[in-house]
């Protein structure tokens, strides 16, 4: 049985909170970051590829902030995997949809409107979402629904850096 902690909402819509991080675990990220290494992956077969750091078996991500993410979600999941994307300019992903219930994005990069950067979820043709990636901001959405990354469209802007998290309903 799924267990239910608030309205699960984002299952029709993506849900967004803003300053879902405090300033010092912002901080701890790019901490972190300085000293990762970074291997290329692809959102599809043949696409283009960026940058993957993944966190999976480390606690603070794992257990810590992810304890946070489920909260604002308000149903108990599981981790499938923690990993940090980077897109440099001109890096976009593909559209694609993801193998779990729920996605859950942490934009880490600063943010300028004039970048771009957004991610697109596609419902319909007629029924899409574009979200700018504040840093701080935490999206979640169905990970089943077509969606894609944006990378930042000028060439002096930095690396847009978003932690994901892939998660499955957890069934008792």
């Amino acid at each position: 049985m799924i267990k239910l902690r608030g309205d699960p909402s984002f299952f029709m819509q993506p849900k967004i909170v803003d300053n879902f991080l405090s300033d010092d675990e912002l901080n701890y990220m790019h901490d972190y970051l300085e000293q990762s290494e970074w291997t290329l992956q692809q959102s599809k077969i043949d696409g283009l590829e960026f940058l993957y750091c993944d966190v999976s078996s480390i606690d603070y991500f794992s257990n810590e902030l992810y304890k946070k993410v489920e909260n604002e979600i308000g149903i108990d999941t599981e981790i499938e995997r923690v990993y940090f994307n980077g897109q440099h300019n001109g890096r976009e992903g593909e559209l694609h949809s993801d193998r779990c219930d729920i996605t859950a994005l942490i934009y880490i990069s600063e943010y300028n409107t004039n970048w771009g950067g957004f991610t697109q979820i596609v419902y319909s043709p007629t029924d899409q979402y574009i979200i700018p990636p504040l840093q701080k901001r935490l999206l979640l959405f169905d990970g089943r629904i077509q969606h894609k990354g944006y990378s930042y469209s000028y060439q002096d802007t930095p690396m847009r850096v978003s932690l994901a998290y892939k998660l499955h309903l957890k069934n008792d």
